[in-house]
């Protein structure tokens, strides 16, 4: 990984835990702070499912244990992200298209089948066949891109 996006992961891990302590309060007070929430949140996700790429991909060593730590937090982030999307963020520093406000219900049901398809990934690794995992991983990758594909600028 270069060392500027470490660096950028680094800053989005803090701001997404700073965040998440005081995200009940910031996020219904300043829009900019919702935003920030879900970018974090984001970014971790990306981050970690490069890894879990990269292990399917036989790049990296597979390791079940570490394989199962990210794929429990890219799900825990999917639940967490949604609340960085609260009626007043649709503008500023953001990728979101002005569609996921509109499209709310749909927005919610595909991040909802990317946390169900994280979760059959993570039952799959649990039983350790590396064919079955990297057919998962294709699957959340889809999941996500469902998203990218209908909800992010480029």
């Amino acid at each position: 990984m270069p060392h500027s996006r470490q660096q950028f992961v680094r800053g989005a891990l803090l701001a997404f835990t700073t965040l998440t302590i005081s995200a009940p309060s910031i996020s219904a007070e300043r829009p900019e702070d919702a935003i920030k929430f879900r970018r974090a949140a984001y970014s971790v996700i990306g981050w970690k499912f490069d890894q879990l790429i990269s292990m399917a991909k036989g790049v990296k060593p597979f390791d079940k244990d570490e394989f199962l730590r990210n794929a429990s937090l890219i799900e825990q982030l999917s639940k967490a992200s949604l609340e960085g999307f609260t009626a007043d963020a649709n503008k500023g520093d953001t990728k979101a298209k002005p569609e996921i406000w509109a499209n709310m219900s749909d927005f919610k049901a595909k991040t909802e089948t990317m946390q169900l398809e994280t979760g059959k990934l993570m039952t799959i690794a649990k039983a350790g066949n590396l064919a079955d995992v990297k057919a998962q991983v294709g699957k959340v990758g889809a999941s996500c891109k469902a998203c990218h594909d209908e909800y992010r600028q480029r």
